[in-house]
């Protein structure tokens, strides 16, 4: 589990799940870097191109803080994992620049659920997924827009 957002980070370790968890973000980049994050409780996100806007569109007080952000791929190597059964992707808006960063051909994902509702072009992300050997499942969307997933099977399972 991956948490940017120090409060967020604090409730979640006193939940003592059995998973490691990390006060850091996804980078969207395939380096590691120390970057923007605006705290926003479950509407805080990394700050790069043109987040800014949106979020003053979405009248989102602006309360950034750096954080160390790396890609999946570094994470699942340092915790010497090369096969996720399941990945729930929720990175207010990132998904598609953290999805780019994962070689996939070193990496066995099965399932991946990724957040669209930021996504100006959800068919980009389906096109990436399916290039890479995945199938689209199933599209969920709560009425009021509140939810909007796409689920990813990789091809063959």
């Amino acid at each position: 589990m991956i948490e940017a957002d120090p409060t967020n980070f604090a409730s979640l370790k006193k939940k003592h799940r059995k998973a490691f968890i990390t006060h850091s973000c996804l980078s969207p980049n395939r380096y590691p870097a120390k970057m923007t994050f605006n705290q926003a409780f479950n509407r805080g996100r990394l700050v790069y191109g043109s987040v800014k806007q949106w979020i003053k569109e979405q009248k989102i007080l602006p309360r950034e803080i750096q954080v160390q952000c790396f890609p999946l791929y570094s994470i699942l190597l340092a915790l010497n994992q090369s096969t996720i059964d399941f990945l729930s992707l929720d990175v207010e808006g990132s998904e598609l620049d953290v999805l780019q960063t994962i070689p996939f051909d070193k990496v066995d994902i099965k399932m991946i659920t990724a957040e669209v509702a930021h996504q100006k072009l959800k068919t980009s992300m389906q096109k990436f997924m399916e290039y890479n050997g995945y199938e689209t499942l199933l599209k969920m969307q709560r009425d009021d827009g509140g939810v909007n997933d796409i689920i990813f099977r990789k091809k063959g399972r």
